[in-house]
């Protein structure tokens, strides 16, 4: 990869994943300060996993329809800038709606489209693509670090500092460079061959499941530790010692590609959450709650490079924009939407704990269901 477009996509991911560790840990809290109930703070949460399953992977099909995936990036850019600087403006969190509607429809697209470039600029060795992602991975420790310690005086920072970082990332992607036109004849892909894989089709449904375990958690990790009675620092120090093993197992993932496999990667992240979301669950004190979310480095880390690379060399050339589009709609649409549809029944009426016994279960359910998938 050429080192000026190596620094522009590690610019571009710090400051894109940098903007979702200012405002998904810390927008629950927020709106609680702001006023919110925990109902109404959980249903506009609800518009983020929404969008990415609303609009997600018609973008990437979009993309691949119009063999133009650079233009379709820069059109969901510019609107996402527009949304995000409107939502840092909003007065009230009550009128957060429709700027935050725009930012989740408009943000949906994004992160694939530009993980799809890098893992083809990367050419001949697709599984750099971790030390090129870790870097945004440190930005999120950053944004966490910064925004909790502000959160607690002024509830609008998670959006202000969103408006400055995604802002920026916005501008950035019209900087970013293009890929080669595809021929004419793969300018019309199907969708059938991606629905009917023996590969990605029950991998779609484990990372349903993964996405609805890790969401509930990084939206509800800072409520959880609140409804203990510490203080959200704690909540800052898990973050940022989970994402710190994350981007450990980043930096490694060549080497842990070459030595165990996707596969095997995909299998140890999924079952890594079954001893970090039941330990979350029964610890009290806020050393233990911290050092626990050192496994987020494999129930995130190890997932995604596993899963990026089963992607790459399973979901057909023609296709890859739309494979990638889907798996975050899944991952991060549907999982996150079903785990803030379980948070708005419970949250409010018996605390986090049940959301954390559901998320164990559904852990040993996903794990067994990878297990089978990738072992036939």
């Amino acid at each position: 990869m050429n080192a000026a477009v190596r620094r522009k996509l590690v610019l571009w991911y710090v400051l894109a994943i940098g903007s979702i560790g200012a405002l998904h840990p810390f927008l629950a809290l927020a709106l609680g300060r702001a006023g919110a109930s925990a109902t109404s703070a959980a249903l506009l949460m609800l518009l983020f996993p929404l969008g990415f399953l609303a609009s997600g992977p018609l973008w990437g099909w979009v993309a691949d329809r119009t063999g133009r995936p650079d233009g379709v990036l820069r059109v969901a850019a510019g609107l996402c800038a527009v949304s995000v600087v409107a939502a840092a403006a909003t007065p009230d969190w009550r009128f957060l709606v429709p700027s935050l509607a725009l930012l989740a429809l408009c943000r949906a697209p994004l992160m694939p489209l530009v993980d799809v470039l890098t893992v083809q600029s990367l050419g001949t060795v697709p599984e750099a693509y971790g030390r090129v992602r870790m870097w945004g991975s440190m930005a999120f420790i950053g944004a966490v670090f910064a925004v909790g310690s502000m959160v607690e005086d002024c509830w609008r920072a998670p959006l202000v500092a969103t408006a400055v970082l995604l802002g920026g990332a916005c501008v950035l992607t019209f900087w970013l460079p293009s890929l080669p036109r595809p021929e004419e004849a793969n300018l019309r892909p199907k969708i059938g061959p991606l629905l009917g894989h023996r590969t990605l089709m029950p991998l779609g449904i484990v990372a349903i499941l993964h996405g609805l375990t890790s969401g509930g958690h990084d939206y509800y990790f800072a409520v959880h530790v609140d409804g203990l009675g510490l203080p959200p620092s704690v909540a800052s120090a898990g973050f940022m010692l989970g994402v710190g093993a994350e981007v450990a197992v980043m930096a490694a993932s060549p080497f842990l590609l070459a030595r165990f496999g996707a596969r095997t990667l995909v299998a140890v992240g999924v079952g890594a959450g079954i001893p970090r979301y039941f330990i979350t669950a029964v610890a009290t004190t806020p050393a233990v709650l911290a050092v626990t979310q050192l496994l987020h480095g494999f129930s995130f880390g190890a997932w995604w490079i596993g899963v990026i690379a089963l992607l790459a060399q399973e979901a057909p050339k023609e296709l890859r924009n739309s494979a990638q589009s889907l798996l975050m709609a899944t991952n991060f649409g549907l999982g996150p939407l079903l785990a803030l549809g379980i948070a708005a029944l419970v949250v409010e009426r018996m605390g986090t704990l049940p959301l954390y016994g559901t998320m164990t279960a559904l852990s040993v359910l996903a794990t067994a269901l990878v297990l089978r998938t990738l072992r036939r």
